[in-house]
């Protein structure tokens, strides 16, 4: 009983934590030197606590089921229609998503788009929602936001890793 009693004490105070995450802070940022960026064979450095709310995908893997990426940085934001605060992030995301061109955005229904985006979730894993995924261009996973965020953050987000002229 002591040890159920640890166990669930731990998952609830991990779970806390996670979802007291506020702000994100770029992993890792190359220096401008107008040079062409090669696509990364490897993750960038992300803060740790990401992994306790998706599963760390390899490069390879994101390509396999995003092949999108090899063309373009990408938003990938796990939700559910009966979410509160993914309804609320919705218009958010859309007026992001339509003034940053240069990177595609993939809402994905954990719920309903099992059948058509089933290899995308099983290969995340979204232990909570809403769950927004930056991917830079090849398939580096590049930040992790969690539950709600405002436009600015969403817009923050979205600048880091759409293509520089």
């Amino acid at each position: 009983m002591n040890s159920l009693f640890r166990f669930c004490a731990t998952t609830f105070f991990t779970a806390l934590t996670v979802l007291s995450l506020t702000g994100c802070q770029p992993a890792l940022q190359g220096p401008d030197n107008g040079t062409t960026p090669t696509l990364p064979t490897e993750q960038t450095t992300v803060n740790p606590m990401a992994f306790t709310v998706i599963q760390k995908v390899s490069v390879a893997q994101v390509r396999g089921v995003l092949p999108q990426v090899l063309q373009h940085p990408l938003v990938v934001v796990f939700k559910s229609k009966y979410c509160h605060d993914c309804q609320r992030m919705a218009p958010e995301i859309a007026k992001v998503s339509a003034q940053n061109t240069g990177v595609q955005t993939l809402l994905i229904d954990v719920q309903y788009d099992k059948p058509t985006r089933g290899a995308i979730i099983s290969a995340y894993k979204p232990a909570v929602i809403p769950v927004v995924v930056a991917i830079q261009r090849g398939g580096a996973l590049d930040d992790v936001m969690v539950g709600y965020h405002d436009a600015k953050a969403i817009e923050t987000l979205y600048q880091r890793i759409a293509p520089k002229p």
